[in-house]
C-alpha cells in the first residue's frame, strides 16, 4: 500500500528539499501538510522518511555515522542562515562581506574538508556503507548553497564531495526536486 504525505511548510523552500527529496527517492505520493500525526522540523521529519525509505544506514553503525554527517551538515546552516538572513541588514556592505567570508574560510570550510575525509576514507563514494544514505543528500544540497561565489570549494580541492553531488543529482526525481526549488 502506497502511503499519502502532505507536508506543512513555509512560504519559502529552504530546509524542506531534504524530506521533498526523500519522498520523491520513495516514490510517495505527496503534496505540501503528514497524515496520521503531525511532525515539525525538518531533521525529524527527514529522517523518519528516511528510515521508510531505507536510506538512513543498514547496521546501528551506519545510522549513528548517518545521524553524525547529518547534525554535521545541520550546524553549519545554523552558522551560515543567521549570518546571510540577518547580518546582511545590520552590516555594511563591506563589514558583511568580511564577516561573511571570515565564518566561510574560519568556520564552514575546515569542518566541511571534514566531510571531504570522510568521503575519500569510505572509498565507495558514499558517506556510509556502498549505498546512498541521507547524509549524501546533505552533501549534495549543502555543497551549492555554502559555496559563496564559486570559490570557497573546487572540485580540485573536494573531489569526493563534488562528485557525490554529481551521482546524487544524476538521480532523476531528485535533480528534479533539487532544481524545482533551486537555492543557488
Amino acid at each position: 500500500m502506497t502511503a499519502t504525505y502532505e507536508l506543512h511548510y513555509f512560504k519559502f523552500h529552504g530546509k524542506g528539499l531534504i524530506p521533498r527529496m526523500v519522498l520523491a527517492l520513495g516514490g510517495f505520493t505527496w503534496s505540501i501538510k503528514l497524515v496520521k500525526f503531525v511532525l515539525a522540523e525538518f531533521g525529524a521529519i527527514y529522517r523518519y522518511l528516511g528510515r521508510k525509505v531505507g536510506i538512513m544506514g543498514q547496521t546501528e553503525h551506519e545510522m549513528a555515522l548517518v545521524e553524525q554527517f547529518c547534525s554535521s551538515w545541520e550546524e553549519l546552516y545554523e552558522v551560515l542562515f543567521p549570518l546571510v538572513g540577518g547580518w546582511k541588514h545590520l552590516l555594511s556592505p563591506e563589514q558583511y562581506e568580511k564577516s561573511l567570508r571570515q565564518e566561510l574560510y574560519e568556520v564552514i570550510k575546515p569542518i566541511v574538508m571534514k566531510h571531504e575525509e570522510a568521503l575519500a576514507k569510505n572509498k565507495t563514494g558514499f558517506y556510509v556503507g556502498d549505498k546512498m544514505t541521507v547524509a549524501d543528500f546533505h552533501a549534495a544540497v549543502s555543497m551549492p548553497l555554502l559555496n559563496h561565489g564559486g570559490d570557497l570549494f573546487t572540485k580540485e580541492e573536494m573531489p569526493n564531495l563534488f562528485s557525490l553531488h554529481d551521482k546524487v543529482m544524476a538521480i532523476e526525481v531528485l535533480k528534479s526536486e533539487y532544481d524545482r526549488y533551486l537555492l543557488n
